[in-house]
C-alpha cells in the first residue's frame, strides 16, 4: 500500500478579509437585513496536521490553477465551485479553534444556589447573615455554597457580603451631612460593629479614611 503523499509546504496560512461576491440588486428590492455578528476567523491556522492537510492541498491546487491562464479556476462555472470548496475547507479547518476561543470568552454560568445567595444579599445587605443562614436561603450546604462562590465569584460568600455592605456604606458617606451623620452611624447601619476594622477595610477599598469621604461632601 503506497504511502500518502505529503502535504504541500504550507505550514500555516494567514487570512485576510473575506468579501462576499456581489449580486445584482433591483431598485425595488428592500434593503438587506443586517446579519448577526459572527465569530471572527483566527488570524493563523495550522495546516500541517490532520484534516487541515486537505485544505493545504486544495489551496495549493487553486494557487497552481491561478498561474495557468487556461486553468479551470478561470471557468465561470467551476470557479464558483472551487471558491465554495475553499471556504468549506477553511471553516472545517478552523471550527474546533473557533469553539475553543468562544469557550474562553464566555464565562461559565453561575450555579442557581450562588445566584440565590447573591440575590438574598443584594435584597437585604443589612440583614445579619451567617454562612449557615445564607446557605439555607440558597437551598444548599455551606460547603457547596463556598465552593460555588470560590469558582464563580472569586471570593467566599461572607467576603462578598462585606464588600457589598462596604459599597453601601461608601454611598451613604458620600451623601451624608456631617452634622447629622457620623462614620459610626453609617458603619453600624451596614453591620460593621468594629469601627477600627471598618476603617481599615474602607481604606483598603477606597484609598482613604471614611471620615474623609464624609467631610468632603460637596456643598449642595
Amino acid at each position: 500500500m503506497a504511502a500518502a503523499a505529503p502535504a504541500p509546504r504550507l505550514p500555516a496560512v494567514h487570512f485576510g478579509p473575506v468579501l462576499p461576491l456581489p449580486r445584482q440588486v433591483a431598485r425595488s428590492d428592500p434593503p438587506p437585513a443586517e446579519p448577526p455578528p459572527a465569530a471572527p476567523l483566527p488570524a493563523v491556522a495550522d495546516l500541517s496536521t490532520g484534516g487541515e492537510r486537505s485544505l493545504a492541498r486544495l489551496a495549493a491546487l487553486v494557487r497552481a490553477e491561478m498561474d495557468d491562464p487556461d486553468g479551470l479556476v478561470y471557468q465561470p462555472v467551476l470557479a464558483g465551485q472551487l471558491w465554495q470548496a475553499v471556504l468549506s475547507g477553511l471553516l472545517a479547518a478552523t471550527a474546533d479553534r473557533l469553539r475553543e476561543d468562544r469557550a474562553r470568552r464566555e464565562p461559565a454560568s453561575r450555579p442557581r444556589a450562588v445566584k440565590r445567595a447573591i440575590d438574598a444579599m443584594e435584597a437585604e445587605p443589612d440583614r445579619a447573615f451567617t454562612a449557615t443562614s445564607l446557605a439555607a436561603a440558597a437551598g444548599t450546604s455551606v460547603r457547596t455554597l463556598q465552593e460555588g462562590f470560590r469558582q464563580h465569584v472569586g471570593m467566599p460568600p461572607m467576603a462578598y457580603l462585606r464588600r457589598l455592605r462596604l459599597t453601601r456604606a461608601h454611598a451613604d458617606l458620600q451623601v451624608a451631612e456631617p452634622g447629622r451623620e457620623t462614620v459610626a452611624s453609617v458603619a453600624h447601619r451596614w453591620g460593621f460593629a468594629h469601627l477600627g476594622r471598618f476603617a481599615a477595610a474602607y481604606r483598603a477599598e477606597y484609598g482613604r479614611a471614611p471620615a474623609d469621604t464624609l467631610h468632603d461632601r460637596p456643598a449642595g
